[in-house]
């Protein structure tokens, strides 16, 4: 049971020979705690980690704790009396001083079983549950107690008890007198040897017991909960007598923390051992699961796991179900065993009745038992949708990522190809892209949200989506009969097999059969055991054959949809990838005969005719998707990290070209080097401006967050490509060029001079030139730079590492495996206490240094283990830190220390903002104004002008004149502050406060008040030529009328002149300088605070010049808290005014 804790408020009615009330809590879990109320002595609130808590203190010294959130309901029942239990009490035994055995004999349970039993005494007649009692078992039958402790020659009341769901009953009364003490005993002395806990509910304690004087009368171990345990609390009885004794600590509760010590009893009393900690382990937990139904053979598919095993090893979890609503499925009903331990796995159901509603649910067992995760309810009216749950996985966002950069295989063409060398992230404004450009991302574990997570989570889930429909489809090994079927399971298999072939280029980094890397899911059940990359390959390889197989005469509505021509593509990639260039030519000519035209030259770039690659109908494209409106394309896609004209990051500053080496190596005379922008002088150099493009071809998409260009995830042209490098891999260099000819023919003059030149390893190398130049951008040249076995060395454009070489076969251009391993943690603490928070006796004063405050957090742990040193800093009131060294948690339970360091920068309420160990709770100090003032604790702020230097203030008792109480920028002091704030004391009485300026001028743009926390107003002011003195009397407000002028300085506050005019004398009472001139504001920036706080009754006017006669000064005027006028920056040119009465 956690540590949070549930409170039942003590109901006390008048006992009988039952308990009037009982209290029933029904936790979430199916557990059912009871309480007879009388047991129940008193009742505390708290809030733990931002959990409402209840603790319930019982008479015996347990503390029974439960979470809030895990209650489903709580009630109080009166029990019917023929309901509860019936008992008899055992006689008398073993008498002495301070103890004495009994016992009862629990003839029935009353209809339900008997959870708690002992006997309970006191020194008046009929005592219950609400004195003293023991807890011995559940059950019916008979038992033994011991009653202790005892006080020597008293009489007693003794009778059993009894407690079911409906209530408590006790047995016959029973009364003794216990013998007087033993004069000349002594206490028995008593250690707490070795606690032994390994699993399970059972722990194994020991003691010694040892006496100079007298008899030990009984020995044991007691424990209990959150309480130091005492006789009072569980305990066990091991005999009499001195010596070793060992003793089992049964019926445990689940995830709890207990305190144990051994204890010994004399004629004297009860003697403890020092107290020992131990935790009992916890069911399994964090759950999930997934449920995905197929119509196809009545199927459904559940993507399970379970991440944290309780600190107990897992042997066994599966899922649980059933067709009968009676309560949640268990164990007991129908199940699947599926593995051990901790992680994911996956079962497929096919054949289910579909006149049935199935209630599936996973479970887990450890030592400590068995739980389960939530339950899924299955219909089979709905199925997946093959477009929609599939082959939109493709290119749709948001599914397992919400970063800018992962949108399908687009975003793995762009990694792709930033990998090879061939994109260069030439600005890295919003930092997409920047660790794979930076070849970080791909070295170790990139975390979950990393790229390579990304990777393998897109590609698998494919795998995982698809797997059931095969399964489905597949009923016993066999094949469908019909069509519809059999092209279904076509697709979803050359899906499946695209998935595993790019995992393995992405995750190995050259092609080795017999390295383990990735899982194999396939079947209807598997978990995540990496297998030989042969195991991989072969199960590639028998998807996509068997998806040409069954594929054969399919004709696919659209171009998104996979047919035969794009299952024999992937598979000659396969091969290729393999080496098996012989499997893979063949494949490649297929494609290239099935009737697909060439990409022509004015598809190729812009201007021509139908060029941008933006549209599915391009004759030469075999695969790809229409993006429309519906689909609902934008910011986050290919077009949004690639295109200047589409509304992305392209044109916004995370820009991409292609490689200046790259573009190098493509002849003048070649027309695809026009697809790149080759102006040396403008920001778009080297930007693909000419290839890829939004049909409108406006910058930045005019602003519009919507994709309507296509996708193109294959073309034709790449297999003249594949086939003529097939070609030169099996020595056969004349098949190669007149694969080659008809391919450049429609991109550079006298392709066939060129290419008839060419043989061996130069007509290799030129073909891999061909494919980097032909397939830039569209996610194929990383497939060729492995197969080639190629060297990248990056060009001078590269933001990161340019210039750098790397071997095909690099850590850096391959993708680290992720972790298939749980990456679940517990958290560090199960409780971080600050409700129980122990601080020093340190004082904070606004102003004051802090020196020797420290302040301890209570604390429970549940995983433990290391923190970092930190430092924390203040909300509410600012300027201080609270520090806590690195450190590491104590095994169950501790104290964390901060130190609190600074200087307030007022006074109010300091907050702190703690998280540690997966935990986080607030404290709060006050800060006082004045340290030790009881009467007017006062401060005096100052916004000084751009000379501070020159002010400088006494405040005087008007008793005194001669001596000033408190003073400040004596001697320039305060040269170099904007403002400043001093506390200090006032006693009752009379002051005068004097405002000084060296120049005579006052505080320019500058301002102060002196006002107490009361909010009791004494001076302000900050306009004077002459000193400006104020007399006030403490505690009296001596403000007439407050006004505050806001200024906005534009950035010409030379230009600015204001003033503020007696209307009825026709007198400046304020200006921004001491003559009417322009230039008091030269040099400042911002905003500035102007304040009067004793302004007459009367008719005023606010007037405002700007000496360019452009404005673009702001003023807000604010009397006594209200806002009386505005003057807007751009409202006035050369002048403006604001007439207003008081």
């Amino acid at each position: 049971m956690k540590n949070l804790y549930i409170l039942f408020f003590l109901l006390l009615l008048s006992q009988f020979c039952f308990s009037q009330v009982l209290e029933i809590t029904h936790q979430s879990n199916g557990t059912v705690l009871q309480l007879p109320i009388e047991s129940i002595d008193s009742v505390k609130v708290n809030e733990y980690n931002n959990y409402f808590l209840k603790t319930v203190y019982q008479n015996n010294g347990n503390i029974l704790g439960i979470a809030l959130q895990d209650i489903d309901s709580i009630s109080y029942v009166i029990p019917d009396i023929t309901s509860l239990p019936t008992l008899i009490t055992i006689a008398l035994s073993q008498e002495t001083s301070n103890a004495v055995f009994s016992g009862g004999i629990v003839l029935s349970d009353g209809g339900s079983p008997v959870t708690q039993r002992g006997v309970c005494w006191n020194t008046s007649v009929n005592p219950t549950l609400a004195n003293s009692f023991t807890i011995d078992g559940e059950g019916t039958g008979s038992y033994t107690s011991h009653a202790i402790p005892l006080n020597a020659a008293t009489s007693y009341f003794l009778r059993s008890y009894a407690t079911n769901e409906n209530g408590t009953a006790y047995g016959n009364q029973l009364t003794f007198t216990t013998a007087g003490s033993n004069q000349g005993a002594d206490l028995p002395e008593v250690v707490t040897g070795e606690l032994v806990y390994e699993d399970g509910l059972v722990a194994l304690g020991a003691g010694t017991v040892t006496i100079q004087s007298g008899t030990v009368s009984a020995k044991g171990l007691c424990w209990a909960i959150g309480a130091t345990p005492t006789i009072n609390s569980s305990h066990s009885v091991e005999g009499a007598g001195t010596g070793d004794f060992t003793s089992s600590i049964a019926n445990l509760q689940v995830n709890t923390l207990y305190r144990v010590r051994a204890y010994a009893t004399s004629d004297v009393g009860i003697t403890y051992g020092d107290e020992v900690l131990f935790k009992t382990n916890d069911l399994p937990s964090i759950y999930s699961s997934s449920v995905y139904n197929y119509l196809e053979n009545n199927t459904v598919s559940l993507v399970m796991a379970v991440d944290f095993d309780g600190n107990s090893e897992i042997t066994e979890r599966g899922v649980c179900w059933s067709t009968e609503w009676d309560g949640p499925p268990t164990i007991d009903d129908d199940i699947s065993a599926i593995g051990s331990g901790e992680g994911p796995f996956h079962k497929t159901f096919t054949n289910l009745d579909p006149a049935n509603v199935y209630y599936f649910r996973p479970y887990a067992t450890n030592g400590i038992g068995t739980s389960y995760g939530s339950v899924s309810s299955v219909s089979l009216e709905t199925s997946i949708n093959l477009e929609e749950d599939i082959y939109a996985l493709l290119y749709n966002t948001f599914t397992l990522s919400t970063k800018h950069n992962h949108f399908g295989q687009k975003s793995m063409d762009i990694f792709s190809d930033m990998l090879s060398g061939d994109i260069a992230l030439t600005q890295n404004s919003y930092g997409w892209y920047a660790t794979t450009a930076n070849l970080t991302n791909t070295v170790g574990d990139s975390g979950y949200s990393g790229d390579a997570s990304y990777a393998y989570a897109y590609y698998m889930q494919i795998i995982d989506r698809v797997n059931p429909l095969v399964t489905a489809l597949t009923p016993f090994g066999s094949l469908p009969s019909n069509d519809e079927d059999r092209w279904v399971l076509g697709q979803v298999l050359a899906l499946r097999g695209y998935a595993y072939f790019y995992l393995t280029q992405f995750f190995q980094e050259k092609y080795n059969p017999d390295e383990i890397i990735l899982p194999l899911h396939t079947g209807g059940q598997y978990d995540n055991t990496p297998v030989p990359t042969s195991t991989i390959y072969s199960q590639v390889l028998n998807d996509l054959n068997s998806s040409i197989s069954l594929l054969n005469n399919y004709t696919s509505p659209d171009k998104l949809h996979v047919n035969k021509i794009i299952a024999q593509g992937l598979l000659a990639y396969t091969h290729a990838a393999m080496g098996n260039y012989a499997a893979a030519k063949p494949l490649a000519d297929a494609v290239i005969a099935s009737g697909y035209p060439l990409t022509t030259a004015s598809e190729l770039v812009h201007p021509g005719d139908d060029s941008g690659f933006n549209d599915l109908n391009t004759p030469s494209w075999i695969w790809g998707v229409d993006l429309t409106e519906e689909i609902g394309l934008g910011l986050v896609s290919w077009w949004g990290q690639m295109d200047y004209y589409s509304y992305g990051y392209q044109a916004a500053g995370d820009t991409k070209e292609i490689d200046d080496s790259l573009f190098a190596e493509i002849p003048t005379n070649d027309l695809r080097k026009g697809q790149f922008e080759d102006d040396t002088s403008i920001a778009q150099h080297l930007m693909p401006l000419y290839k890829f493009f939004d049909a409108d071809r406006v910058y930045f998409g005019n602003g519009s967050n919507f994709v309507e260009a296509d996708y193109l995830f294959m073309r034709v042209d790449e297999f003249y490509l594949l086939s003529a490098e097939c070609a030169t891999r099996l020595g056969n260099d004349a098949e190669a060029r007149s694969t080659m000819i008809p391919f450049l023919d429609l991109r550079v003059p006298d392709a066939e001079t060129i290419v008839n030149a060419l043989s061996g390893a130069e007509l290799q190398d030129f073909i891999y030139l061909q494919t980097k130049i032909e397939l830039w951008g569209e996610g194929k040249t990383y497939l060729a730079m492995k197969r080639n076995q190629a060297t990248v060395t990056r060009g001078t454009n590269h933001v990161y590492r340019a210039g750098e070489s790397f071997s095909h076969d690099a850590d850096e251009l391959t993708f680290d495996m992720v972790s298939l391993e749980n990456n679940y943690s517990p958290p560090a603490l199960e409780f971080l206490n600050c409700g129980d928070l122990v601080q020093n006796e340190g004082v904070l004063a606004f102003n004051q240094t802090v020196t020797d405050f420290t302040f301890q957090i209570p604390y429970v742990t549940d995983a433990g283990g290391d923190y970092e040193a930190m430092d924390i800093n203040s909300s509410g009131v600012q300027g201080l830190t609270a520090s806590i060294a690195a450190g590491t948690f104590n095994e169950f339970e501790g104290m964390l220390e901060f130190t609190l360091t600074g200087t307030p920068l007022f006074y109010g309420t300091a907050t702190f903002q703690i998280f540690i160990g997966n935990r986080n709770c607030t404290i709060s100090f006050e800060v006082v104004a004045v340290e030790n003032c009881t009467a007017y604790p006062t401060i005096l702020t100052i916004n000084f002008d751009g000379n501070p230097e020159q002010t400088y203030w006494k405040l005087f008792s008007t008793s005194d004149s001669a001596n000033p109480l408190f003073s400040g920028g004596l001697n320039g002091s305060y040269d170099g502050m904007t403002s400043i704030q001093i506390p200090f004391c006032l006693e009752d009485g009379e002051y005068a406060l004097t405002f000084f300026d060296t120049n005579n001028d006052g505080m320019i743009g500058g301002s102060y008040s002196l006002e107490d926390i009361y909010g009791t107003k004494y001076a302000c002011g900050g306009r004077f030529t002459e000193p400006e003195l104020t007399l006030f009397t403490a505690g009296v407000d001596t403000a007439l009328n407050d006004l505050e002028i806001q200024i906005g300085l534009d950035s010409y506050p030379e230009e600015v002149y204001w003033s503020l005019v007696d209307l009825d004398t026709d007198e400046t009472v304020m200006a921004s300088s001491a003559t009417y001139e322009y230039g008091a504001y030269a040099g400042m920036t911002g905003n500035l605070l102007v304040k009067n706080c004793n302004l007459p009754s009367g008719n005023y006017q606010f007037q405002i010049y700007d000496a360019y006669g452009d404005g673009g000064t702001s003023v807000t005027l604010i009397l006594n808290g209200n806002q009386i006028g505005t003057i807007g920056a751009s409202s006035y040119a050369a002048s403006s005014s604001f007439d207003f009465s008081i």
